[in-house]
């Protein structure tokens, strides 16, 4: 019998790490550097997430969430002091990494 995601108990998909199938450990790396200090992601920014972990390859988004660029964007964002908008966005970026968010952030 196959192990099934600690999350979400899919036992279709190998585990990728710690217990969790590629989704579920995608989700969880995202709502760790999406923390807005309260141990939730920001409702802004919870379609943009859920849009992550939905893509057809969560190791593509695995590897982007690696990046140290990427990672200080989304750490600046969970904590922004203002709603997220396109012109937050253009405002914090410090690369082009910040065009692929466009669609999702304000869902």
């Amino acid at each position: 019998m196959p192990l099934s995601c600690a999350q979400c108990e899919d036992d279709t998909q190998e585990l990728y790490r710690r217990g969790l199938c590629e989704r579920c450990y995608l989700a969880v790396r995202l709502r760790a550097l999406l923390d807005d200090g309260t141990g939730t992601v920001r409702e802004d920014l919870r379609a943009f997430v859920d849009g992550l972990v939905a893509m057809p390859d969560p190791i593509s988004g695995q590897k982007w969430s690696t990046r140290p660029h990427v990672q200080r964007m989304l750490r600046t964002l969970a904590t922004y002091p203002g709603p997220i908008s396109h012109e937050v966005i253009t405002e914090l970026e410090r690369s082009a990494t910040g065009d692929p968010w466009r669609s999702c952030v304000t869902c």
